[in-house]
């Protein structure tokens, strides 16, 4: 049983998944960030799942509204909080759900995956008014799934060169407009350089002009850029 434990945290380490779903502390780390939290945990039918905050925040609002309509007893609050713990994370994992097919078919047309403000967006102008219960069954497949995507998703994030990585991390840091007409042909790691190309002399010229730009660009990468060439 040990060897095996050893085994399965050698392969997490490999994959940089650092089991943070079964760790309180890298839950509360990822939290603290900000952007996501996770959600669940407290219910074997609900394992915990990550979430980003600020759509988490929006469909408790949206919950908390409709069961206020639906039964104004103010007796009932706790059994309400209950009620609306469950039909927000059904509610998240049914749209982490459809956005894994969302962002793969971004992917394949954009050739990086989605900022989180683009995903964002799209959750807003995608909202659905039917929000029919899950069965156990389809939660723990939805579950299932949503895991073996994300496993997936980081592998290939985690192949050195990538062009679809290296084109997500230089969106998250330019910008998704800025992107859209600029990509981060390669990066030599050895002088600190990162070489880009634009389609136009102003695109050039406009990101020159940002401040801090190339260590902005360093810190997700996860190296030192000292300098940004433009093609």
């Amino acid at each position: 049983m040990e060897s095996e434990k050893k085994r399965e945290w050698a392969t997490y380490r490999k994959l940089d998944l650092q089991r943070q779903h079964k760790s309180r502390a890298k839950r509360d780390a990822v939290a603290s960030g900000g952007l996501h939290l996770y959600i669940g945990g407290t219910d074997p039918d609900r394992p915990w799942i990550r979430v980003a905050r600020a759509d988490y925040n929006r469909v408790w609002r949206e919950v908390a509204l409709e069961l206020a309509r639906e039964n104004p007893d103010d007796h009932s609050r706790e059994l309400q909080r209950v009620r609306q713990e469950q039909m927000v994370y059904d509610r998240l994992l049914a749209q982490s759900s459809e956005m894994r097919g969302v962002g793969d078919q971004f992917q394949k047309a954009h050739g990086r995956a989605m900022t989180t403000h683009e995903r964002e967006l799209y959750t807003r102008i995608s909202h659905k008014d039917d929000h029919t219960p899950l069965t156990p069954q389809e939660r723990a497949q939805r579950v299932r799934a949503l895991w073996m995507h994300s496993l997936m998703d980081k592998i290939r994030r985690n192949q050195a060169g990538s062009p679809g990585r290296m084109q997500h991390i230089w969106a998250e840091v330019v910008g998704a407009e800025a992107a859209q007409d600029s990509t981060l042909d390669y990066v030599d790691s050895l002088r600190g350089i990162a070489v880009c190309r634009t389609t136009s002399s102003i695109r050039a010229q406009q990101l020159k002009r940002q401040s801090g730009l190339a260590a902005k660009l360093g810190q997700a990468l996860g190296q030192k850029i000292t300098r940004i060439a433009f093609r």
